[in-house]
């Protein structure tokens, strides 16, 4: 397989819907008005000119005078327009170790900086499930994961991860964070399948936890089996339930279906309607969709489906495309119309975009909110700060041992998303640290020359995006397809701000603070 290798400069060049120019900075992370008149050659040697030789630069190219003075001002100042000093991943010796090794007394140091962190025990109870969608990543359609197997994780192996789980967030420095949520969520396979486990387990915890943290639960599920007694019991315990909805029926059950090839929405939709009869207030609460994109999928009749107004639809928690949707084997064997998906994906967009001009809300719980808005303000926050970013070593992943996922085995894993290839400990002996070390220095091994890359400090290629057979890999095209989709977000985001400033609730980054030939640092 070929792995990437390149990358791109220091800047990237957009322009609005409304015709109007800017430069993201990557440097500072600041994003500023920039002249249709400058090229790129230009910017590229503005970007390499040190600083004896800006002024000679700016002086032989097309680059006005007050803007000139701008991009003088803004380099002095805060170091913007100007490449940035490249740091080379650590080396390491050796593969990746396959088996656990027994843990040292202390966790990495970095693992205990932040209150979020170590707060997610993710259980996979079983392997096994009553569905055959085509699109899962058990269905045979990806390289790097086994087909589904009838293998369910044992009570002990449970019981010993909520103990090692528990006794963590029970030591320094979590018992000096008061009022910490700790989350453990239940997986499959389908885990209704393992409902005695997921009972004894929440019971369990529940029984052994302190007073200085709270617990919540869930589970993802496609909820097509729900027994009365376990909707009683996730109604008394404020269980989470996480449901597998891809959008009205037609859409859902092309790819959702069981063992015959029969389509699942039926069976789920009527679960849904017994637990809102059940209990209304904890159906509002407590139970939310989880949406699964493929080139297939009708984005502006999913949008009508969850804003039809049903009662037993319940809110979005998540909205996400399928693996290697571009490239990957699944769409070989199920192709699309790309010209149809990016129709839909425009019309979405306006709707969108109409909505923040007239001042609609969109809001977390709505399909488009976690189509496109949930996106813009990520991106939003990380470009309304000035300053020097750092120089990343790895994209914008999360830190290895964040999360807790334990396989049906007891192994623990950087998440409930990657392969098995990259075990990080094991409910006998715990995380364990040379194995988080090993996998954090083989990603960055693999990384491209992410420091010649514009988008480096807003990369969300993650760990389990890259992950094969034992080592990370990170194609071409993934990198491509990632700078590709931010330089879009840059045009919708600044094509509203352009039109809203408010747009979101802390303000505009740019409008309202930056203007040609003054410099502001705070």
């Amino acid at each position: 397989m070929e792995c990437n290798n390149g990358g791109l400069a220091d800047a990237l060049l957009f322009r609005t819907l409304g015709g109007n120019h800017y430069l993201y900075d990557t440097g500072t992370g600041s994003v500023h008005p920039w002249a249709d008149t400058v090229p790129p050659s230009v910017v590229s040697a503005i970007y390499e000119a040190g600083d004896g030789t800006l002024d000679e630069v700016l002086q032989g190219s097309d680059v006005p005078s007050d803007m000139a003075e701008y991009i003088k001002r803004w380099r002095q100042g805060v170091g913007a327009f100007h490449t940035q000093p490249r740091e080379v991943p650590r080396p390491h010796d050796g593969p990746t170790p396959k088996r656990p090794a027994i843990i040292a007394d202390a966790l990495p140091h970095r693992l205990a900086l932040n209150p979020d962190l170590l707060s997610n025990l993710m259980l996979v109870v079983t392997d096994d499930c009553n569905l055959r969608c085509q699109y899962c990543i058990f269905s045979g359609q990806y390289d790097t994961f086994p087909l589904h197997r009838p293998q369910t994780m044992a009570w002990e192996t449970a019981q010993k991860a909520v103990d090692y789980f528990l006794a963590l967030n029970d030591s320094f420095p979590f018992t000096a964070m008061p009022d910490r949520k700790l989350d453990i969520a239940f997986f499959g396979g389908e885990p209704l399948l393992a409902w005695p486990l997921i009972r004894d387990t929440v019971l369990y915890a529940e029984a052994s936890a302190r007073t200085h943290y709270s617990l919540y639960f869930s589970f993802t599920s496609n909820l097509t089996v729900l027994p009365p007694e376990v909707l009683a019991f996730l109604i008394e315990h404020k269980i989470g339930v996480h449901v597998s909805l891809d959008g009205p029926q037609p859409i859902h059950d092309r790819y959702r279906t069981d063992r015959a090839g029969r389509g699942s929405f039926a069976q789920t939709y009527e679960n849904l309607v017994r637990l809102r009869e059940a209990d209304s207030s904890y159906f509002e609460q407590y139970v939310r969709s989880i949406v699964t994109l493929t080139g297939n999928s009708d984005v502006v009749a999913i949008n009508e489906f969850f804003e039809s107004g049903d009662p037993n639809i319940p809110e979005v928690y998540f909205a996400g495309a399928i693996r290697e949707m571009e490239h990957g084997r699944f769409h070989k064997q199920f192709p699309y119309d790309a010209t149809e998906r990016r129709e839909q994906h425009r019309r979405l967009v306006e709707t969108y975009l109409e909505r923040k001009k007239h001042g609609v809300p969109v809001m977390p719980g709505q399909f488009i909110y976690h189509y496109l808005e949930e996106a813009l303000e990520t991106l939003y926050k990380r470009v309304r700060r000035l300053g020097h970013q750092p120089v990343y070593p790895t994209t914008g992943t999360c830190t290895p041992g964040r999360r807790i996922a334990v396989s049906t085995g007891g192994q623990f894993h950087l998440c409930e998303r990657i392969n098995e290839e990259f075990p990080i400990g094991d409910v006998d002996h715990g995380l364990d640290p040379s194995l988080i070390e090993a996998v954090t220095a083989n990603y960055e091994q693999a990384l491209p020359d992410c420091q010649r890359c514009w988008a480096r400090g807003l990369c969300y290629i993650c760990y389990a995006q890259v992950a094969q057979d034992g080592y990370f890999c990170f194609r071409g095209r993934d990198c491509n397809a990632t700078r590709s989709e931010l330089a879009i977000l840059f045009v919708y985001l600044y094509s509203l701000l352009e039109e809203v400033p408010g747009a979101f609730a802390m303000g505009d980054p740019l409008l309202d603070r930056y203007t040609l030939g003054e410099l502001v640092t705070t």
